[in-house]
């Protein structure tokens, strides 16, 4: 961390050494799969993911942090208190066949998930200390279902979705529920254009949850209710149209999309009440929140000439919204001493915005581009930027290569400052990175190697949860890889 100290709620805090303590972690990913295409031309798939990681958590996501817990670790990769553990199961099944009428294509998947966080044990104000260090755990199982059959004219399908939650833990964030949706999809392929449709019902359940309160003594004086059970039957979908656009002069093409849609609200908006680690914030759903509507236009325009050459592309987007959804910062702080600032989800009409493009050119050995994007979202009632909006952005890179394949990047970062924000969200300054990768690719692979914010420079992101203790964001690091591609087919007997 190019940084030696921060503030937060008027105290300000030391780092020895300039390292983020307890942010170690370790992680494994795999993936497995099988595809077979039959003589009849049907295709039969099946994939499987799983991961598994284990990660410190910064000790100010536990509340206000204590000088004591900002000492650096003994070792560089040791995990202590606070923690977390996420493991995932995800298998995908797919399959299609062609038939005189059309081509059926379904797939079915489901996962499972679980996510726990360790903490020291503490409480929330008065009353006796938890037993366990297990703070959060969040277990999830979830189905998916689609069956789906394609014309010369358009498709038309059916899907299904369930989410069952377990939550537990002396943390608490979110109470147990459950969720189904069923979707009636459908798509139409006109002279000139594209358009589709789906048509959704969601079914939610959410559990209640309450916890002792206790006064100065340790007696139980109430209730403290952290969330009240419903079950709610809620509308939505979506329907757009598709036109792409071309020209005589074959390398520009572009596409016109018009969107209207309805999305049903997660039940985490909905039930949230409790403090979210690694956000240090304490997250307030609203269960009145209904279905958020809007009405989006999107356009997109690219140029492409032979390489070596010129191209170009812009994309943009313009959208109104009945009460959209977002996470806001209020005013208040938790009624439980250690967790922060109350961030509240409220539905406000907004109007948003954005651009973004690019343009560059590329010669026989070297290459330049540049690449930028502006967001702009506002509050219709206040007049006000929405929270966490994205501030204007650009990158000018060169790259150069050379025979032997051997090739250099240099890329420059303009961020500009945040200013268009929320009420009770803090400015964020701009600021100006270097990043630099070199490759050598061969026969059997490319390796590379990647450094990034190669000056150390401090800037703070403004969409980083970790903005809101006046952390930067990390400074120079580098990232050595190898990449070598694995082939392997079966030859039909």
């Amino acid at each position: 961390m190019p940084q030696r100290q921060f503030s937060y709620v008027g105290r300000v805090y030391r780092l020895e050494t300039g390292e983020l303590p307890n942010t170690a972690g370790r992680s494994g990913h795999a993936v497995l799969g099988f595809e077979r295409l039959t003589s009849a031309g049907r295709n039969v798939g099946w994939s499987m993911r799983l991961s598994d990681v284990n990660q410190g958590l910064f000790p100010g996501i536990v509340g206000l942090p204590r000088q004591g817990d900002l000492a650096p670790n003994d070792r560089p990769f040791a995990i202590r208190l606070p923690r977390q553990r996420a493991s995932r199961v995800q298998s995908l099944l797919h399959w299609t066949s062609p038939g005189p009428g059309g081509t059926w294509a379904c797939k079915a998947s489901g996962s499972w998930s679980r996510r726990q966080e360790m903490a020291p044990p503490h409480a929330h104000g008065w009353g006796p200390l938890p037993d366990s260090e297990l703070s959060l755990s969040l277990e999830e199982w979830t189905a998916f279902g689609e069956a789906r059959k394609t014309g010369a004219h358009g498709s038309w399908g059916v899907q299904g979705e369930a989410q069952w939650v377990t939550t537990s833990g002396w943390e608490f964030l979110l109470p147990s529920h459950e969720r189904m949706r069923v979707s009636v999809v459908g798509e139409s392929t006109l002279a000139q254009s594209t358009v589709s449709g789906r048509l959704d019902l969601v079914h939610a359940t959410q559990m209640g949850h309450e916890e002792a309160r206790y006064n100065a003594t340790g007696e139980v004086v109430g209730t403290d209710v952290r969330a009240m059970p419903f079950d709610t039957l809620v509308p939505g979908g979506m329907l757009s149209w598709q036109r792409p656009l071309s020209w005589k002069h074959r390398s520009t093409a572009g596409m016109v999309t018009l969107v209207a849609y309805g999305r049903v609200p997660s039940n985490h908006e909905w039930g949230a009440n409790g403090i979210h680690h690694g956000s240090f914030r304490f997250e307030q759903g609203n269960p009145n929140l209904g279905t958020e509507w809007a009405v989006e236009g999107r356009f997109r325009l690219n140029h492409d000439t032979q390489s070596p050459g010129f191209h170009w592309n812009i994309q943009g987007f313009a959208a109104l919204h009945d009460g959209f959804i977002s996470i806001t910062p209020s005013a208040r702080f938790a009624p439980i001493s250690h967790a922060g600032q109350v961030y509240e989800f409220r539905a406000n009409d907004a109007f948003r915005t954005g651009l973004e493009g690019g343009v560059g050119v590329a010669f026989s050995r070297h290459r330049i581009a540049f690449d930028g994007s502006v967001l702009g979202q506002w509050d219709l009632q206040t007049g006000l930027g929405l929270p966490f909006t994205t501030p204007a952005q650009g990158r000018l890179e060169w790259e150069g290569s050379t025979p032997s394949g051997w090739s250099i990047n240099v890329g420059c970062r303009a961020i500009a400052p945040a200013n268009l924000t929320a009420r009770n969200e803090s400015l964020t300054p701009g600021a100006f990175l270097v990043d630099i990768t070199l490759h050598q690719t061969t026969a059997s692979g490319r390796l590379s190697l990647e450094v990034q914010n190669a000056f150390n420079r401090e800037w703070l992101d403004h969409t980083s949860a970790y903005r809101a203790l006046g952390l930067v964001a990390q400074g120079r690091w580098v990232q050595l890889g190898y990449t070598k591609t694995l082939n392997h087919s079966i030859k039909q007997p």
